[in-house]
């Protein structure tokens, strides 16, 4: 292998663990989007 394709190798590499670590964090976001919404509706409830 080249450098060019090390290169593109490691790049890849790097976007793809990005954006597996920003799809982890939006679906923690909403599940504590979600549980705070339940939270408002128990109150409102009493």
């Amino acid at each position: 292998m080249n450098t060019m394709a090390y290169l593109f190798t490691a790049n890849a590499v790097i976007w793809i663990v990005l954006a597996l670590f920003l799809l982890r964090i939006h679906a923690g976001e909403r599940k504590l989007r979600e549980e705070i919404d339940r939270l408002r509706r128990q109150i409102d409830r009493t």
